[in-house]
């Protein structure tokens, strides 16, 4: 047996016989472009339909607008002129995609340059039908695991057969259309460069996502292990189903606030289906497509569509956190040595604060429409803070002299990232509502050690001492200051740290939608009083 290690998506299982679906694959069979269109247009039917039962209407949407560019007079007309220059199919496809893609992405509206991806998606759809590369229709004979170069969203949904129990991808990431469509339709998915190469191809296989662990050739351990997993997880899901509409509170009657993380608007229903109260944290710089900022129109979409969906449900918006690990829309002034000590979060935004002021615009025209909260990140001083609330009223401001309404108050909060800021979280309690803890980067800067270094994950240990005297300390402060501490990072996972940072004074979680409910049963199993074991005494 051999294990593989990949990014999983979601945390879904899946057991069966590795085919790899090499391009090329569906035979040598060549289609014209008339009868390659038809396919095409059926084919988004089908998709469409079965999209609409299995993630509702909205999600299915994408599949109706494809079909229409399909059948766009314009489009049609590029394909017969290239086709009468003497370009074969399959060139005058390529040509009038790439046509298109440049004609919508240089528009100014955001909702028809947002069709530049589509084109693209079409432009792969029709070429794959014009090759001959069958994949997308594999019927197999028996339970399998897909491994194939890119998975799109448009294969997400025509793997509908029961026998393909999951997908592995060479391309991808967990933020692509097709990943958060695949977690909506529980389709294991397991992110894997060059899977292509795998010497186990053609045989047995175990996927688990929730470990991004390919197991090949599993042995009779492991095969047993996994199906007591299966099974294990079919029970506890219908028991913590039962916990839906249930209060999150201590037993000793504290209320605590179980809220979700969110990367990307469509997890929104993730959220809802979680009962989640509300997002601690949306990672607002995930809106970044290609390199390119949604504008002030787009955002607002965004965000009212997303406080429209939550109803009363808090959103709280991180503003955009550049920088680091994460790709930024603008050049850095000078080269970064080291990202993780360098322009990021708030700096990054007081550098070039057209990316700020656009943001705040959208969210405070968007307020009107839920209960949204504002969150800052990577603050380290009170001139920070002062200085981003400063222009937050600027721009409320603005917006009231253009007659567009605000909400009066709307809640900001900051991230406590680094040591500076906890050690000062007294000081900035007195203008802030609420902190939330990412002690992900805390503990980086804390035990200075770089997360991004796997080399240094055996000295990275999260509940370290340090770590959870910056967590009290800050919680004490918020507690002081009449204001709600939380905690965002992926110490917020650890269940069985819940009642000592819960004792420390941390007044809410936010965690990946699927956390919400066994966080919800760990909350009602938990008292708040600390006992004579705890780090509150470190």
């Amino acid at each position: 047996m051999e294990i593989i290690k990949g990014v999983g998506i979601g945390d879904g299982l899946a057991k069966g016989k590795l085919i790899p679906l090499k391009k090329g694959t569906g035979g040598s069979h060549r289609l014209s472009l008339p009868d390659a269109l038809e396919k095409a247009k059926a084919l988004l039917d089908e998709l469409y339909q079965n999209a609409k039962k299995t993630v509702g209407e909205e999600k299915a949407e994408i599949f109706s607008i494809r079909k229409m560019l399909l059948e766009d007079e314009d489009y049609l007309n590029r394909l017969d002129e290239n086709v009468k220059k003497g370009l074969s199919p399959l060139m005058a496809v390529e040509e009038a995609g790439d046509h298109f893609f440049r004609f919508f992405s240089s528009l100014e509206d955001e909702y028809l340059s947002a069709r530049a991806f589509d084109i693209s998606e079409l432009t792969t759809l029709l070429t794959g039908i014009l090759k001959g590369e069958g994949f997308s229709f594999l019927t197999p004979t028996e339970d399998s695991i897909l491994v194939m170069e890119e998975l799109t969203a448009e294969q997400v949904f025509l793997l509908q057969d029961p026998k393909i129990t999951g997908v592995i991808s060479e391309k991808g990431n967990p933020n692509a259309h097709a990943s958060i469509l695949a977690a909506a339709r529980s389709l294991p998915l397991l992110l894997l460069p060059e899977a292509l190469s795998l010497n186990g191809l053609f045989g047995d296989a175990i996927l688990d996502c929730e470990k991004g662990s390919l197991f090949l050739s599993p042995d009779e351990e492991t095969l047993r292990a996994y199906e007591e997993k299966k099974a294990k997880r079919k029970i506890r899901k219908a028991v913590l189903q039962k916990l839906k509409g249930q209060a999150d509170k201590t037993k000793d009657g504290v209320e605590i606030k179980v809220y979700a993380n969110v990367n990307h608007p469509e997890e929104i229903d993730a959220v809802m289906e979680n009962d989640a109260k509300g997002v601690g944290l949306f990672r607002s710089e995930f809106l970044l497509q290609n390199g390119v900022l949604p504008k002030e129109e787009e955002q607002f979409l965004i965000y009212r569509s997303m406080l429209e969906k939550m109803k009363d449900r808090l959103l709280i918006v991180r503003t955009m956190d550049f920088g680091a690990d994460k790709c930024a829309p603008f050049p850095f002034p000078t080269e970064e040595r080291n990202p993780a000590l360098g322009l990021r979060g708030i700096r990054y935004s007081f550098t070039f604060p057209e990316i700020l002021t656009t943001q705040l615009r959208a969210l405070c025209r968007a307020s009107v429409y839920g209960n949204l909260g504002i969150m800052f990140p990577m603050v380290s001083s009170k001139g920070e803070l002062t200085e981003a609330k400063a222009r937050l009223q600027d721009v409320q401001k603005t917006l009231r002299k253009e007659n567009i309404p605000v909400k009066e108050h709307i809640l900001t909060g900051v991230m406590i990232e680094t040591p500076a800021a906890a050690l000062i979280s007294d000081v900035l309690a007195r203008d802030a509502d609420f902190f939330s803890i990412g002690t992900n980067d805390l503990t980086q800067y804390a035990l200075a050690a770089d997360r991004e270094n796997p080399s240094l994950a055996p000295f990275i240990t999260a509940d370290h001492p340090a770590i959870m005297r910056l967590i009290a300390l800050t919680a004490e402060n918020a507690r002081k200051a009449g204001i709600w501490a939380g905690i965002c990072g992926e110490l917020a996972k650890d269940l069985t740290l819940t009642e000592s940072l819960i004792q420390m004074g941390i007044r809410e979680f936010s965690l990946p939608p699927s956390m919400i409910l066994p966080m919800r049963e760990r909350i009602q199993n938990t008292i708040s009083v600390p006992g004579k074991e705890s780090y509150v005494s470190l």
